[in-house]
């Protein structure tokens, strides 16, 4: 192939890698991580040491909501993760969910999704996944993720607007307010060692780390570097070239 054809070649790859990233188009999937606030948890002031995070991830194509959440508490705290609840956009209706990339190992029952929960002292959320039933308080010693354990569930939501018009950044807007603050996201710890005789905790969540904000990525913008360092790559192989071609020892 001559030089320019190897040059249109080139750029025409490139481009198509860039028009996969929303230069071209709008990105279908976007994500954040989220953190527990061990500051705003129930049983504040007091401190349980219980904690969790959690990527999500919203894909506008398929309409699908993932949650990936592992509990990070220290081993010497113990407790699980039972339960959290969370809130959908405006326009959003909740319709199917999954459970994936499970390392689950010491719930005798499995998680459940279901809609409509109250969080005391947080308010109430649209969805609900638990693992003490239809419920986010639950009772005994319910459990759930162990120290160290995480799963992955996807919900399916659908809209009347197109779902295009939703991101990641949707969700974490859809608080809901109480006298404890405004949260997205609130999960619940049982079984938790040294809290003064208390066993159990409920800590919202935040979008930062040690002060640190998470910004919503787009899952394709990664590709924009790999097109762009093809260009470059192929801009250097053409100026060896013709260094070469002009070198006449």
């Amino acid at each position: 192939m001559n030089a320019p054809g190897k040059l249109g070649f080139a750029i025409g790859f490139s481009m198509l890698a860039i028009c996969s990233v929303p230069f071209c188009a709008q990105a279908t999937t976007t994500s954040i991580s989220i953190f527990s606030n061990p500051g705003a948890g129930s049983n504040a002031p007091s401190v349980s040491g219980a904690s969790y995070s959690a990527a999500l991830s919203f894909d506008d194509v398929l309409g699908k909501l993932t949650i990936d959440i592992t509990n990070t508490s220290l081993a010497s705290i113990g407790g699980d993760l039972t339960a959290f609840v969370f809130n959908l956009p405006d326009g959003l209706n909740y319709t199917a969910s999954s459970f994936t990339q499970t390392t689950l190992t010491g719930s005798p029952d499995p998680f459940a999704v279901s809609t409509g929960a109250s969080a005391n002292p947080y308010g109430t959320f649209d969805i609900l996944t638990s693992a003490t039933g239809g419920d986010f308080e639950g009772g005994g010693q319910p459990k759930g993720l162990a120290v160290g354990e995480s799963m992955a569930v996807s919900y399916l939501v659908t809209s009347l607007s197109p779902l295009s018009n939703f991101t990641i950044a949707d969700f974490v807007a859809a608080t809901t307010s109480s006298a404890k603050g405004s949260y997205f996201f609130v999960a619940r710890f049982r079984g938790i060692a040294g809290l003064e005789g208390l066993g159990s905790d409920k800590l919202p969540a935040i979008t930062s780390a040690n002060g640190v904000p998470a910004v919503p990525v787009p899952a394709a913008l990664p590709l924009l570097g790999s097109a762009i360092g093809a260009l470059g790559g192929f801009a250097a192989w053409k100026r060896r070239r013709k260094a070469a071609a002009s070198y006449r020892p």
